[in-house]
């Protein structure tokens, strides 16, 4: 029933953007008697838009601002929203999922439950699925994302599968893109405007609680045995988005990337015992392994072949007679017109894979057409008898020589409209062949009416009409189709209906288009399909042995027919986790600032560098420190911005046309975003085009890219210290004695030293791998600081946060910076992992190495081994070298003079004097 009717809202509009979640903003009358049920994490029920499915729809209020003294605004998120602060409490890994199991699977691994959701999907592909819950994303960002040219495929639903979202409250379309674009032919001028800028105080990117987790690897040893394979071609991934990719075959591994399609690799090593599920693995890269269930070989090595099981039926239910690769009735007469020497030779299918059947015709001779069909490529051919021995390419043969013919047959019925004034009159012109053959002598009355059973066009691009088994009337002023009782034949549409009547689907050896067999299949003809390939843009289906048919072509609408995905018994496999998670029994851990009703928004905290191992209590005194450490709970600000009105008649994903004034160029482009004014009931501004990703989804990007290309990098080679170091305290037993070593080979460090220094050296790393977690912590929490985008919020590169001094604190793709007012920078750290500060102070400096041009001790240096000796230096008192409570060597100072000390016995400077004075001016 709800609180009641809000009627004091003075301003009430919706934002829709293209596959992004609605939003709400308003002003409301702050006199008004509901306006104090108005409260962070209510609900409003609303309109976004004209149509049924978009009325009635619930907006979660996420901020309640504004300072005037009649209005208070309102922002809202529509009701699915609530994803954007849901997670997965599991990893996702399914082999051939279509839309549906997907979602099925998100479903089922949120962390806070929402059973009341609901899906449905018209997309008929199937995907490799993997998503991992360590990479802590909001489940919208699993749902929503486009594909970017040039990098790798973007792992969400939105991009694996090329479709689009729509939203009816909790009912979530996914829809193929062909589908919901509709083309209004409206045409509009290009152009828009920013009106306002406004500061709200909101919750949308405030976290209430945690999930805090720990891994736990119990170091399983690994087994198996590599062997070198030599092996290279062109490998294309099937069911959309890209095949998982592992950082070694064996138990424990870990993800680090994916295949393309259409990448080029060279397969260097093979396992085929020993390794995760026993199966066999290929590495294609450096590290890069990759299991035989989401890649295999054909002998070409021209595209890869995914096992799916299902049952469809040939239909043509969109084919038309231009249709590419396929074969439909046409009749008619054509001339081989040929312009070079000899004859014509004729093939044994149009398809590719065909050839030369050994027979040819002249030049100039005239044959009767019996099937047509286009081939990929666009090239016509006509059958003229045999259809595996008399093909020819439309290159080669004309319909526009006198005497040719096409026909077609259809059903109208024409009206004779007037008689022949003389004998130079033309009349009605009836012949025994459509524009050629004989005169036919044809006394037909006024206003009588004939049935047509064939239309034609003749060389001169004239219509004829068949009337009887003989006559063929021309159509011109004495024949109409306007009388009462006619009927015009639509020829267009009849060409169309035999293109589907007729049309025979041919089989290919192997699924790229090339090989054609003389196997055809006929229209309502079902067949088990057992697998999928993608070849030159073509989704393939093998129905047998080397027999692969053009997807198109099937349809799996009917009641005994099994879509792609269904039927998902024995094709579905899934990597097993190797390692153990720790996590608390009731998954999050609320802020106390909660009641219990608000909707969660939950962030992932791992605390695995913290030694939890599996004490859930220490993993929960953890997670409570951090609760208050970092402020879980407290709201932060941030700026919206309006646009000036639009009105145009269109909807989300609508098409039209826009108009370069200034350069006179019609361009076509998609309605990305529309606002819809929820009093007035019409849409008040549109955006045209792409829309920008935005900002925290370009952050998130970068720094999973980030992420993701630096692991694979430094298992090459470390150009990131800190990373490295990380990976180095990941390692077991001698694999991390071995990092050590190799950290301390590119620091220079002596390696002796270090072997003999080795547990020092993890132990030092550990302290520097757990302080260089925690400042990330702390640094992603957020601030409450007012910041202001530049150049501006439309297209921001850069946020900035003006001093009191003059100088700003800048933050970019490339690091966070404070610039002094002189356009200085004083501190800064940036993307490459390198800091710089005017001063550092501190209680103690913790490191590896250190270097400078001096170093100053207000009293001395020390470096204690690990067998206890000592080595000490001291600009008071000189340097000296004790082992085992006897100082073995020094140099002292006593008063002017120099003192060295060999043990028990004393070497003053002016006795090296003496001895290199005896020795002609050298010690040896």
């Amino acid at each position: 029933m709800g609180l009641g009717p809000l009627r004091g809202f003075t301003s009430l509009t919706t934002q829709r953007d293209r596959n992004a979640i609605p939003v709400l903003s308003g002003s409301y009358d702050k006199d008004d008697e509901m306006a104090k049920e108005l409260k962070p994490g209510r609900i409003i029920v609303t309109s976004m838009g004209p149509k049924d499915e978009e009325k009635n729809q619930m907006f979660r209020i996420s901020s309640i601002g504004g300072d005037e003294l009649t209005s208070i605004s309102v922002q809202a998120n529509h009701i699915v929203g609530d994803l954007a602060y849901n997670l997965i409490k599991k990893d996702i890994s399914i082999a051939n999922a279509t839309p549906a199991m997907a979602f099925d699977a998100i479903k089922d691994a949120l962390v806070d439950p929402m059973p009341q959701l609901w899906f449905t999907s018209n997309i008929r592909k199937v995907a490799n699925l993997g998503w991992s819950f360590k990479d802590g994303k909001a489940v919208t960002n699993l749902l929503m994302g486009e594909d970017q040219q040039g990098d790798t495929v973007t792992n969400t639903m939105q991009a694996l599968y090329q479709g689009e979202w729509d939203f009816d409250n909790y009912w979530l379309k996914f829809t193929d893109k062909t589908d919901v674009m509709r083309d209004t032919g409206i045409v509009i001028k290009y152009g828009r405007r920013l009106k306002s800028l406004s500061q709200d105080t909101n919750i949308d990117n405030t976290y209430n609680a945690i999930m805090p987790y720990s891994f736990y690897d119990p170091s399983q040893e690994k087994e198996g045995k590599i062997k070198d394979y030599d092996a290279s071609g062109v490998v294309q991934y099937i069911g959309t988005g890209g095949a998982l990719t592992y950082d070694s075959p064996f138990k424990g591994h870990h993800l680090n990337g994916t295949v393309q399609n259409g990448s080029y690799y060279h397969v260097n090593k093979i396992v085929t015992s020993g390794a995760v599920n026993d199966d066999t693995w290929y590495e294609i890269g450096n590290n890069q392994w990759i299991d035989q269930h989401f890649f295999s070989y054909d002998k070409s090595r021209a595209y890869i072949v995914n096992p799916i099981k299902a049952k469809g039926t040939i239909r043509l239910n969109d084919a038309t007679n231009d249709t590419q690769g396929l074969i439909v009735d046409f009749k008619g007469v054509g001339t081989i017109e040929y312009a070079g020497n000899g004859k014509v030779p004729l093939w044994t299918s149009p398809f590719v894979g065909g050839h030369e059947s050994g027979q040819y015709i002249s030049n100039g001779s005239s044959w009767k057409i019996y099937k047509k069909a286009i081939a990929y490529d666009g090239m016509v051919w006509y059958c003229l008898g045999n259809d595996n021995t008399q093909w020819v390419p439309s290159q080669y043969f004309s319909l526009q020589k006198t005497g040719d013919y096409a026909t077609t047959p259809t059903i109208g019925i024409l009206n004779i409209t007037k008689a022949k004034k003389d004998k130079d009159d033309e009349g009605v012109v009836a012949m025994s062949l459509p524009g050629t053959g004989n005169r036919v002598n044809w006394n037909v009355g006024v206003g009588s009416k004939w049935k047509i059973t064939q239309t034609a066009k003749d060389s001169s691009d004239n219509t004829w009409y068949q009337v009887s088994a003989y006559i063929w009337v021309k159509n011109n002023d004495y024949v109409d189709f306007k009388a009462t009782g006619t009927v015009t034949p639509d020829e267009d549409s009849m060409r169309n209906q035999i293109a589907r009547a007729t049309g025979r689907v041919p089989i290919y050896h192997a699924p790229n288009g090339t090989e054609v067999t003389h196997d055809y299949l006929t229209i309502g003809t079902q067949k088990l399909i057992t697998a999928q390939a993608q070849n030159q843009d073509r989704v393939w289906y093998e129905i047998g042995t080397n027999q692969w048919v053009d997807s198109s072509f099937f349809s799996f609408s009917g009641d005994t027919d099994v879509p792609p995905g269904q039927d998902d018994s024995g094709t579905a496999v899934e990597i097993k986790a190797q390692e153990e998670t720790i996590m608390l029994p009731e998954l999050v851990m609320r802020s106390p600032f909660t009641s219990g009703n608000e909707q969660l928004r939950i962030k992932p905290v791992d605390f695995s560098s913290y030694g939890v191992e599996k004490d859930i209590n220490k993993l929960r005194m953890l997670a409570s420190t951090y609760m208050k450490q970092y402020r879980i709970g407290y709201p932060t600000n941030s700026f919206t911005i309006t646009y000036q009105q639009v009105c145009n008649e269109v909807d989300l994903y609508d098409l039209v046309k826009i108009h370069y004034e200034k350069l006179d160029i019609m361009d076509v482009a998609e309605v990305s975003s529309v606002t819809w004014d929820a009093l007035a009931n019409e849409f008040t501004s549109i955006t045209l085009g792409q829309l920008p990703v935005a900002p925290e989804h370009l952050l998130g990007n970068y720094i999973q890219n980030m992420v993701d290309s630096g692991k694979a990098e430094s298992e090459k080679r470390a150009t990131h210290l800190f990373g490295e170091m990380k990976q180095a305290m990941e390692l077991k037993n001698a694999d991390q004695d071995a990092a050590m070593i190799k950290l301390s080979d590119e620091l220079r460090m002596d390696r002796q030293v270090v072997r003999d220094n080795m547990q020092q050296l993890k132990d030092m790393v550990t302290s520097i791998n757990t302080t260089v977690s925690d400042v990330h912590n702390w640094i992603s929490s957020g601030g409450g600081g007012i910041i202001s985008a530049y150049p501006n919020w439309q297209n921001p590169t850069e946020l900035r946060a003006q001093s009191k001094t003059g100088g700003y604190m800048r933050f970019n793709s490339d690091g966070l910076e404070y610039v002094g007012r002189d356009g200085v920078a004083r501190t800064a750290i940036d993307s490459q992992g390198r800091l710089i500060a005017e001063r550092i102070t501190g209680g103690t400096i913790t490191g590896i190495k250190l270097e400078g041009i001096t170093v100053d001790g207000n009293s001395y240096l020390r470096s204690i081994g690990a067998d206890g000796a000592t080595a000490v230096m001291s600009g008071s008192h000189g340097f000296s070298y004790t082992s085992s409570g006897k100082e073995k060597i020094a140099l002292d100072w006593d008063k002017d003079w120099a003192i060295l000390r060999l043990g028990s016995q004393y070497l003053y400077a002016s006795d090296i004097a003496w001895i290199r004075q005896q020795r002609g001016g050298r010690i040896h």
